[in-house]
């Protein structure tokens, strides 16, 4: 487990890229919903610290059912509501790519499609798994697309 000062660090850059204090409908970063997240599997946080344990890149991935995502694609629930409806499971049927941040001075370097494919191949999925994701900003929308390329078929709401 990480240090508490990385770990606020990592969510004190993510609060403000996301404004999940202010918007009800995404995920909060909080403790609670890390505790949450940790119920679900130890591996939805992937990260890499430079040599000074300073963050560079981490992502966020929350393992759900296709029922799920399949209500969160149509519009029907929330962000929030994935995790509030995600149960822990041996096998999940759908993994939401929920966020990958890369500090400015470092994008480019491949960090976190490494970061996301390494938790999709730890976390327990069935064989027919999908994956989604919701692209918040312009660079999110980038990065979905770059994965795509890469090979990964990523639904998106």
């Amino acid at each position: 487990m990480m240090d508490t000062i990385i770990e606020n660090k990592m969510r004190e850059i993510a609060e403000k890229i996301f404004g999940t204090s202010v918007d009800p409908t995404q995920i909060p970063i909080t403790e609670e919903s890390a505790d949450k997240l940790n119920k679900l599997t130890s591996h939805w946080l992937k990260y890499r610290l430079d040599e000074n344990r300073n963050p560079l890149s981490w992502v966020v991935v929350v393992p759900t059912t296709k029922e799920i995502a399949a209500r969160f694609l149509r519009g029907e629930i929330t962000e929030r509501q994935i995790l509030e409806e995600a149960i822990p499971l041996d096998k999940y049927s759908a993994l939401y790519l929920c966020s990958a941040i890369t500090i400015p001075e470092n994008r480019g370097k491949g960090l976190a499609s490494e970061l996301i494919k390494e938790a999709i191949h730890e976390i327990p999925k069935t064989d027919d798994y999908i994956l989604f994701a919701w692209p918040y900003t312009k660079e999110g929308e980038m990065f979905i697309k770059k994965m795509q390329k890469d090979g990964l078929k990523i639904e998106v709401k």
